[in-house]
C-alpha cells in the first residue's frame, strides 16, 4: 500500500528540489507502511505537516516514543480543528 496522493502531491508542494521530494517521501513510506497504533494516513499528514517544508526537521522524528503524540502536536499546531488528520489535504 502506497501513500495517499494527497500526501505526495502535498509533499511537491511543499519541497521544490526532487531530491527533498524523494527523501520526504522514502521517510514517510516507511512509516507509513510500519506497525501503528494510529492510522498511518493520519500520522504521516501530521509528520507532514510539522516539516514545514524543511527536509532538516525529517530529524526530529527520527525517534517516536508515540505517534498519537505527534498527531495531538500537529492538530494543537493547527488551532485544533478537530480532524485529527484524518482528512485529506484539500488544495
Amino acid at each position: 500500500m502506497g501513500l495517499p496522493k494527497d500526501v505526495v502531491d502535498r509533499v511537491k508542494l511543499d519541497f521544490i528540489e526532487t531530491s527533498q521530494q524523494e527523501k520526504v517521501i522514502s521517510f514517510l513510506h516507511e512509516i507509513h507502511s510500519s506497525p501503528l497504533n494510529v492510522g498511518p494516513d493520519q500520522f504521516v499528514r501530521s509528520i507532514l505537516h510539522l516539516l514545514k517544508g524543511d527536509v532538516n526537521n525529517l530529524k526530529n522524528f527520527q525517534t517516536i516514543s508515540d505517534p498519537r503524540d505527534i498527531i495531538q502536536i500537529a492538530e494543537d499546531d493547527l488551532g485544533n480543528p478537530g480532524h485529527y488528520f484524518l482528512k485529506p489535504f484539500k488544495f
